[in-house]
């Protein structure tokens, strides 16, 4: 079990370099390193689908462990001196982040297990991609959480030509990785009734 302590000094700013502690951070990283670095993950990635059965399982497996290990916050986010993201056996010890957490760690758990992954770079967000067998598929542990895989018709993971062909596919699922305030625009409908 990874403890968490609480941030200090949180900054309302996704844009902050100081929205995590440094300290913190940097505890993280020793350990990340003491623990092995890329050795560790994918010991970690060889237990997480040791026991599935297909490579959609597999990444179903993967996806669904990030879901649970990487908490949404969107005060305080992991970010180096520089800005830029830490490794990804640092951001799983951190235990927080947002997209481009999650995404960063998808990437390396994918690989580690033998698939090809790429970033899906979206307006406002990014996702990871990962290529099953002709298909490549939507891996976002950020947006969605508590165990929600967005599916197709079929109930295959959703790929990028499955939503451009009917949209509606991602919309009934449940984004979970979000918060909203009450009463906010997102809460209402155009007439501005609560929804």
């Amino acid at each position: 079990p990874v403890y968490m302590g609480v941030s200090d000094s949180p900054i309302l700013s996704n844009a902050s370099r100081s929205t995590y502690s440094l300290q913190t951070l940097k505890i993280h990283r020793e350990a990340a390193e003491s623990l092995g670095g890329e050795k560790y993950l994918k010991t970690l990635t060889e237990r997480i689908i040791q026991a599935a059965t297909s490579d959609e399982e597999r990444v179903r497996r993967i996806l669904t462990f990030v879901q649970r290990t990487i908490f949404r916050d969107p005060l305080a986010q992991p970010l180096q001196e520089d800005g830029s993201l830490p490794d990804p056996l640092t951001i799983l010890l951190c235990a927080r982040g947002r997209c481009g957490h999650t995404t960063t760690l998808l990437l390396e758990l994918f690989r580690l297990s033998g698939f090809e992954a790429r970033i899906l770079q979206l307006p406002r967000h990014v996702a990871a991609e990962v290529r099953i067998g002709n298909r490549w598929v939507i891996a976002d542990a950020d947006v969605f959480k508590n165990g929600v895989v967005p599916v197709n018709r079929e109930g295959l993971l959703l790929s990028i030509k499955d939503l451009g062909d009917d949209p509606y596919q991602v919309d009934r699922f449940q984004p979970t990785g979000w918060f909203m305030r009450p009463g906010s625009c997102f809460t209402r409908s155009v007439q501005g009734h609560p929804v």
